[in-house]
């Protein structure tokens, strides 16, 4: 007969507070169920087996009546039986404690305390957090490093006065040119918009057709705007639809030929009859938004890298 053991005692009177603050513990008890296979999966709760089977042989041993079994994985069950309540958190502790009376027949345990679901979860929530914050000054450091390597742009909007059909508007063209040293222009790319005429009806969303881009120094032929306006919802038949397409080769030819910024300004007298002077845009030079993103993701997986790791380490010694 073995001599009492008030730890055991202890624990068990634990388990049962927790199992009642918890309200798992059945009063009157369940039925003792047979059953073959561990922790009587087979056959009953896993609650009603610590109610009906552990609390009482712990009592046992706490009596002196029998030894602690030479080892004990209750936590690690409880993890996967319990995973996803958090509520349960207490009692796979308890249960722990329960693995820590075994310790001495088993092997060394691994050094160091393992930590609890709460300081677990709350180590990943900081980990979130962290992330977040590293990966957008990433983003900030490489856009203010790296921006002078991108050179500033100038946006021209020109209007012109033709509308292709009675539902749409005049056609929009937009310019963008790199600005070099003097204020030096360099066309890259040209955008025509079209607009349906009239005020947009309130609550209702109008899908506008994606713009026709192409690069300034080789426009297409009129006939072939003509042909995107076709498919972008204007008349098939109506007469001014190619007069306002060549009438954007106009404007896009007399934009191109500003070699400077001070030139957009000054194009007015030598755009078609009835256009309006272009809105211009300066535009500071900026790295693109696929760096930013790129740099910020980087950073981002090399911050959780660490907490995963730690994470998966701790699942493993809780199992």
């Amino acid at each position: 007969m073995s001599k009492p053991n008030p730890a055991v005692d202890a624990v068990a009177k634990k388990v049962e507070q927790t199992m009642r603050r918890l309200n798992v513990w059945t009063t009157p008890a369940p039925p003792l169920k047979p059953f073959r296979q561990p922790f009587a999966m087979d056959a009953m709760p896993f609650v009603h087996w610590i109610q009906l089977v552990l609390v009482p042989r712990l009592r046992e041993v706490a009596r002196g009546d029998g030894p602690m079994p030479p080892s004990s994985n209750l936590a690690g069950h409880a993890v996967r039986e319990f995973d996803g309540d958090d509520l349960m958190d207490p009692l796979i502790d308890v249960l722990r404690e329960v693995d820590g009376l075994s310790q001495p027949f088993l092997a060394p345990a691994p050094a160091g305390r393992v930590p609890s679901m709460f300081a677990l979860k709350l180590a990943a929530r900081l980990g979130i957090i962290v992330a977040i914050v590293l990966s957008i000054s990433a983003s900030q450091w490489v856009s203010r490093s790296f921006s002078a390597y991108f050179p500033p742009h100038v946006s021209a909007v020109f209007f012109g006065s033709i509308e292709p059909d009675a539902g749409h508007s005049v056609l929009r063209v937009a310019l963008m040119a790199e600005r070099g040293r003097e204020n030096a222009l360099r066309p890259t790319e040209a955008h025509v918009l079209l607009d349906r005429s009239g005020m947009p009806t309130p609550g209702v969303l109008i899908k506008l057709p994606d713009p026709l881009s192409f690069d300034p120094t080789a426009p297409p032929e009129a006939a072939a705007i003509r042909d995107w306006l076709v498919s972008a919802g204007v008349d098939a038949n109506s007469p001014q639809a190619l007069p306002a397409a060549a009438q954007v080769l106009d404007i896009v030819g007399v934009a191109v030929s500003a070699r400077t910024r001070q030139d957009l300004e000054t194009l007015r007298p030598r755009l078609p009859p009835g256009t309006y002077e272009p809105q211009i845009v300066d535009i500071d030079g900026h790295t693109p938004g696929w760096l930013d993103m790129t740099a910020g993701l980087v950073v981002a997986v090399a911050v959780c890298i660490p907490f995963l790791w730690y994470a998966i380490r701790v699942r493993r010694r809780r199992s």
